[in-house]
């Protein structure tokens, strides 16, 4: 796809230089690059493209079909930056322009509504309901589309006449009926109804023909079937979708995905090739393939696929994309058996690195006309990562999971919750006093945080300022168990008293000087509450 994005490149200087007047061919390259940039993840550069198309595309009237493509593109591109406002007003702006019922379009705006009431992280702030943004959307595109066809019209001095709709084909008719109940069915997956989605993903497969098409529908209805715990039902649907289609790479890999579950690592690796060999460059299919060759004892092959999904995973926007792949996995694996504390470690770790990306992310907007740099904070996505993190250490009454109280002291300070930060790591120092098996656990937590592998099986690959933290604690610990030994014997129990004593009225104030170097808005956040309410 590189060298696709060259030759559009090169198309388009070509074109430039030889003065052509045919704009057609012009857009057409710009959208197709516009397309390939963000197939790739490249969505800086996509929606550049769509703009610069856009904005070339003049007059409307003339351009509507690869406008309404274009509005389109951006919009589906600012989706993905999560810029969900402008996602819906592209969309809209696309629906009008196409003037005629597509259920894709359809499908495409009411998937912004429903993340937009998922979320509400654009709306928190301007303290608007997601219907009103819609129906704001609606109405300021609608009126820039009549004042575009009444300048138009104007200086073009011509009356405009409706296109006069021809009678459809049965062949269309069906076509039409397909992609209805199709996309009606991705919406209720969307939403989490998988019962009525498989229903409606029966339909559309009974409304087509197209090998391709029965392949799509019967894949879906194993995802639904798996979603709803129907795993050998499941896996005959994913069968059938091999015979429309034997090259059909997702099914390949979640039929291996089932197999891991199944503990049927051979198999499951076989899966895993064949999905490769279909979708090379698919990092989840690496990741996967890695945690299996390690299973088997394939370290090397293992190392190497780890490091070619992390070189696929580069940008922020595909790690995002991969981390709420890999935690939905997790949740659907959640729903699969009883409360497991090791599990909702995992969602919790992947939530909290989820955060990370997405709070490093800054995306330039134009809001009313001024420039302001936003940088996303998803402080759902942090509370999130902290009631999994409490939900795996109350799960675990024995152990109380060491290892979850370090990650999440990290986590609150990370967001600058000092005090929370401060107070879970004085529980976790204070349980290391308590019980042995409570040391051997955090002792065999540091050792795993060398291997590649824990990390994999953790969901994440950890920042080096988060094992600095680990080692700190390690090195804290250390040093409090030999200062405690110093007081150990009958005759020394009240030093020992005192030194618990002091070391904590001592932490305490050092956290409090701390804190009170730190800038105004930190010590009112930490003085108002935690968790940013």
């Amino acid at each position: 796809m590189q060298k696709a994005i060259i030759d559009f490149s090169e198309a388009l200087r070509l074109y430039d230089e030889s003065k052509q007047k045919a704009q057609a061919l012009k857009f057409e390259i710009y959208y197709k690059r516009a397309w390939t940039h963000h197939v790739l993840g490249e969505l800086d550069k996509a929606e550049s493209d769509y703009s610069e198309l856009i904005g070339q595309a003049t007059p409307p009237k003339e351009w509507k079909a690869i406008l309404s493509k274009s509005y389109l593109g951006r919009g589906l591109v600012y989706e993905s930056k999560h810029l969900l406002q402008k996602a819906l007003k592209d969309i809209e702006r696309a629906k009008d322009l196409l003037q005629e019922k597509s259920s894709y379009y359809e499908y495409c705006y009411e998937k912004v509504i429903i993340a937009l009431k998922k979320t509400r992280v654009d709306l928190v702030e301007e303290e608007e309901d997601v219907n009103d943004v819609a129906q704001k959307s609606q109405a300021e595109n609608k009126t820039s589309h009549e004042n575009s066809e009444r300048g138009e019209a104007e200086n073009d001095n011509v009356f405009t006449l409706k296109e006069i709709p021809r009678e459809k084909t049965t062949q269309q008719l069906q076509k039409d009926n397909y992609q209805c109940q199709y996309y009606k069915a991705l919406l209720l997956s969307e939403q989490g109804d998988n019962k009525a989605a498989l229903e409606f993903f029966t339909k559309a497969f009974n409304n087509t023909t197209d090998k391709d098409e029965k392949a799509e529908c019967l894949f879906r209805q194993g995802l639904c079937q798996y979603q709803l715990k129907n795993k050998v039902e499941a896996q005959l649907l994913f069968q059938q979708v091999l015979e429309y289609e034997p090259k059909h790479a997702r099914t390949m890999f979640r039929i291996g995905m089932i197999q891991t579950t199944d503990m049927k690592h051979k198999e499951a690796l076989e899966n895993f090739n064949k999905a490769h060999k279909y979708s090379p460059n698919s990092a989840d299919i690496l990741y996967e393939r890695a945690k299996v060759f390690e299973k088997l004892g394939h370290l090397d092959s293992a190392m190497y696929d780890r490091r070619r999904a992390m070189q696929l995973g580069q940008s922020f926007i595909t790690s995002i994309i991969m981390l709420e792949d890999r935690l939905r996995y997790f949740e659907a694996e959640s729903l699969q058996q009883t409360k497991s504390s090791s599990l909702h470690l995992k969602m919790a770790w992947v939530q909290d690195v989820l955060h990370y990306f997405r709070k490093s992310m800054t995306f330039f907007q134009k809001e009313d006309g001024k420039l302001d740099e936003k940088s996303h904070q998803d402080k759902q996505t942090y509370r999130r990562a902290v009631e999994e993190y409490r939900i795996a250490i109350n799960c675990d009454s024995t152990h109380q999971h060491p290892e979850a109280w370090a990650l999440l002291a990290i986590c609150h300070r990370n967001e600058k919750d000092v005090l929370l930060a401060h107070q879970t790591l004085e529980e976790l120092f204070e349980n290391f006093t308590k019980k042995l098996e409570y040391i051997r656990a955090w002792e065999a937590f540091i050792r795993n945080t060398k291997k590649d592998s824990y990390w994999n099986e953790m969901g994440a690959v950890p920042s080096d300022e988060t094992m600095i933290e680990i080692k700190r604690m390690e090195t804290t610990r250390r040093m409090m168990s030999m200062d405690e030994n110093l007081f150990q014997g009958p005759d020394k129990k009240n030093l020992l008293l005192f030194y618990k004593r002091f070391r904590t009225r001592l932490s305490n104030v050092l956290v409090a000087f701390a804190l009170a170097g730190c800038e105004e808005e930190v010590v009112k956040h930490n003085l108002q509450g935690s968790l940013h309410t």
